[in-house]
């Protein structure tokens, strides 16, 4: 090469101080036309450090004929590229003559004036990413194609000191660039601990400049106590060239507390560790995420475990994920038994639609039987609803279950009693009522019968429209006792004024109740027509019975007398001096005694008829003679009478007489509240009937029951005796026997014993062990 290179070399040493390369295609361009005599020339270049790939090479510092080239359009400058570029890579590099050249470029170089077109690579860091194009219009040419390549090379040698220099600018840049704008404390400390740099973040997070927190003691100052310790030792880690990550708490300028996670690792310089790098990232809002939904979570574990009812949650795949401890409770299965499996209950009714309902989003409130897992069937109420993740995906179900067998059992229960009472109240003898503001709002049937009305027409009537005008002053009395507390409650008899205007005695019992927070009066009514009718009759006998007693008694009393008398006369009558007189008197005194016959006559029974009768009814129709009086003084009697009990021949009348004494004697012992029982069957092993009558009255002393019977002994102030003599009388007279049993405080009981007609088959149901 001659003296020219030397020139190019020297000028190439100027280059070094360029800044870009746009400088460098300039004084390149300008060596090859004055140094090199290149008339005509261009680089065609790619920028290495573009972002993408796709870049295509552009034409730089043109000069002679390929000016041209900027001026051309933009397609025909890309398609001259192209064929420069693949021509390149077909012919290699080097000179060429036109005539060598492909059309298009032996088109373009013969359009110029070009005889020869040379080309070569640009290569930066052994990568090629451009072409030098030089041209000449010599015949011969211009130079050796070596010599250039070995100025090519000079331009290249300056393309990588450029590109060396802007990468380290570039990427500066872009390190300052993600940590200036990074979000996240950003720090760079020197091996003393000293802060070398540190990003915006620093003051943004904590409060404090750069030069507050130059020194590791003033970093330390802020740190909270307990994380002091860890910071130290970690710093002490990375200066040994051991990466650290690790939380601290530290407290900013205005005292609030900041959660940091950091990150460490140590600068590390030709082998030596000069500095230190760290990143710490605001953890506040994730610690204070992670302490609300640990609170969360462990309210969530309590409410589980805690609850008393069954809880359970269900995947997609029907298995359960979680059931707390009162699952097994309700269906037995413990927590490592259900978790896991498939809900056991998927085959029962109508619960796999509720499952896929509640996967829809749908609440499912229902009621419905489980079979436990001891095969026990029990009534449960269920809250059946969705679980929903943060992003709005329905990702389990969950179930609370509550055992409600015993409160449907009480239900039922209840249900029943209401049906029952109300049986009660709707089919009772008596009449029942509630009275709410003086009108009639509740009347069952028989009040309504007591009355001759139809409930319906009851039903809205005043109290005082059943009343009869002469006692209405002393209903309106007692009703208004009972609404202002005087009494509890309250039992009198009244006449009552029935539809059809006639009367009936009635006896009313009301009690003070509330209903919604209003008085009213819940009552019985009970028509005593008949019971006035029999104690009428009852006491016309008593009136009987002491005129019978007293026609005993004078008999007793006149007749011995009397025989006196008539043996007097009779002597007198043998002396023959006076027995005109003394037949007179003997007349007389025979009229006397057969008036004392007829008293006696009157006193004794009737001489007994036997005709085949049941006791069994005998007992009953003296009962219903006595209900009345007995609910009159709220006396209960319990009668247990078999319904087949064997005849036998008695006189009814004078059974019934006896029945009648002994249960008129037990209602005057037993008090008021009191219970008499009556019990008739056949004696187990025997040919007896039974009729035992038990009261729980005062009962009798046991130095008098042998008395008992006497005639005209009495443990009553008014009583004769004659009663229990007559019932003996009568008794024996049928062949019976009546035994009387009792103890001071505990009652009495009389056991009459009556011989059947005829041997009957033997029926256990009815019969009773003798003794």
């Amino acid at each position: 090469m001659d003296d020219r290179y030397l020139m190019y070399w020297r000028k190439s040493h100027e280059w070094r101080c360029v800044a870009r390369g746009q400088q460098l295609f300039e004084q390149a361009a300008e060596a090859f036309r004055d140094i090199m005599g290149m008339d005509s020339g261009f680089f065609l270049y790619r920028k290495k450090l573009k972002m993408s790939d796709s870049h295509q090479p552009r034409i730089y510092s043109p000069w002679g004929v390929m000016e041209e080239l900027t001026t051309a359009s933009q397609s025909f400058v890309e398609s001259f590229n192209i064929h420069i570029m693949q021509f390149v890579q077909t012919m290699g590099e080097g000179w060429w003559t036109v005539e060598e050249l492909p059309d298009p470029l032996a088109a373009l170089s013969t359009k110029r004036g070009l005889r020869h077109l040379g080309a070569w690579y640009l290569r930066v860091n052994s990568d090629i990413q451009g072409v030098v194009v030089l041209g000449s219009r010599c015949d011969v040419v211009p130079c050796n194609g070596l010599d250039v390549g070995v100025c090519v090379q000079q331009i290249e040698m300056v393309l990588d000191a450029l590109y060396c220099r802007r990468f380290t600018e570039v990427h500066e840049q872009q390190f300052r660039s993600l940590v200036d704008n990074n979000p996240d404390i950003v720090l760079q400390t020197n091996v003393a601990g000293e802060l070398v740099y540190a990003n915006e973040a620093l003051y943004r997070l904590t409060g404090y400049s750069r030069e507050a927190l130059k020194r590791p003691s003033q970093r330390r100052a802020i740190v909270a106590k307990p994380y002091v310790q860890q910071m130290m030792k970690n710093a002490e880690q990375v200066r040994q060239g051991i990466v650290q990550s690790y939380e601290i708490m530290v407290y900013d300028k205005f005292g609030h507390a900041v959660y940091l996670g950091i990150s460490s690792v140590p600068i590390v310089v030709d082998g030596d560790i000069v500095g230190v790098f760290t990143v710490a990232k605001d953890l506040t809002k994730h610690i204070e995420a992670l302490n609300e939904l640990r609170e969360t979570k462990g309210l969530y574990e309590c409410l589980i475990s805690s609850n008393g009812d069954a809880i359970s949650i269900m995947g997609r795949d029907r298995r359960y994920l979680r059931v707390n401890a009162a699952y097994e409770q309700v269906y037995g299965w413990s927590i490592e038994e259900a978790q896991g499996q498939l809900c056991p209950f998927l085959d029962q009714p109508q619960t796999s639609e509720w499952v896929s309902a509640a996967f829809r989003g749908e609440t499912i409130r229902t009621e419905t039987r489980r079979t436990r897992k001891d095969g026990r069937q029990i009534d449960v109420s269920l809250i059946m609803s969705p679980v929903i993740d943060t992003s709005g995906n329905i990702i389990a179900v969950s179930t609370i279950s509550r055992d409600i067998t015993d409160r449907k059992r009480a239900e039922m229960a209840l249900i029943e009693a209401e049906v029952k009472y109300r049986t009660i109240v709707e089919e009772s003898l008596v009449g029942v009522y509630i009275v709410e503001d003086n009108v009639l709002t509740f009347v069952n049937r028989r009040m309504a019968e007591i009355f001759g009305y139809e409930v319906e027409e009851m039903i809205g009537m005043t109290a005082w429209d059943t009343v009869s005008p002469k006692d209405l002053s002393v209903a309106v009395e007692n009703v208004r006792k009972r609404l202002s507390g005087e009494v509890d409650s309250i039992r009198y008899q009244i006449t009552g004024l029935c539809k059809n205007g006639e009367t009936v005695d009635v006896e009313v019992h009301g009690t003070l109740a509330y209903f919604n927070g209003k008085p009213v009066i819940i009552g019985t009514l009970l028509d005593i027509t008949e019971r006035i009718e029999a104690e009428e009759i009852i006491r016309k006998a008593d009136k009987l019975a002491v005129v019978g007693q007293l026609a005993a008694g004078v008999a007793h009393e006149i007749r011995n007398p009397l025989t006196a008398l008539k043996g007097f006369v009779q002597l007198m009558t043998e002396g023959g001096n006076n027995a005109g007189y003394c037949e007179i008197m003997l007349s007389e005194l025979n009229r006397i005694n057969r008036i004392i016959d007829e008293l006696l006559l009157a006193a004794r029974p009737s001489k007994p008829v036997f005709e085949r009768h049941n006791v069994v009814d005998l007992v009953q129709d003296v009962l219903s003679l006595i209900s009345t009086q007995c609910v009159m003084k709220n006396i209960a009697v319990l009668p247990s009478i078999h319904t087949w009990v064997p005849s036998i021949r008695c006189d009814s009348n004078q059974l019934k007489q006896v029945f009648l004494n002994i249960l008129k004697n037990a209602m005057e012992a037993v008090p008021e509240g009191g219970q008499i029982e009556v019990c008739v069957g056949r004696v187990e092993a025997s040919d007896e009937v039974y009729v035992r009558i038990t009261d729980n009255g005062f009962g009798i002393d046991e130095t008098v029951l042998p008395k008992l019977g006497e005639p005209f002994y009495t443990s009553k102030e008014t009583g004769t005796g004659l009663g229990l003599m007559v019932s003996y009388r009568i008794v024996q007279s049928h062949g019976g026997r009546m035994k009387i049993s009792s103890q001071l405080g505990r009652g009495t009981t009389v056991d009459i014993r009556l011989p059947m007609e005829a041997p009957v088959p033997h029926h256990t149901s009815y019969l009773v062990k003798q003794g």
